[in-house]
């Protein structure tokens, strides 16, 4: 098959990631601006229901296995994760 297209020339890749970072920025700025008091106050309700912090840290598998953490706000006492792993296996073993 016959290409009828004139030959496109490829963007620098610095020019590329330069322009990529900039429509980042300029799209994450406002848009955390606008989910910032959303947060605040999803903050000072965790804080004002129960003790213990705010955020919950938790390490997740990514990309090709990759391992990363990521912070979620707390909706659940502190400890629950280990509390339910023993609820499963005393549950199991009553079976």
């Amino acid at each position: 098959m016959k290409n009828d297209m004139p030959n496109k020339k490829e963007a620098s890749p610095f020019y590329r990631d330069y322009v990529k970072r900039v429509i980042d920025l300029v799209i994450a700025i406002p848009v955390f601006c606008i989910a910032f008091i959303p947060m605040l106050i999803i903050g000072i309700a965790v804080k004002l229901d129960s003790s213990g912090p705010i955020l919950f840290k938790q390490d997740r598998i990514g990309k090709d296995g990759k391992v990363f953490s990521m912070l979620k706000f707390r909706s659940m006492c502190v400890g629950a994760e280990k509390k339910d792993q023993v609820y499963i296996v005393e549950k199991a073993i009553q079976e």
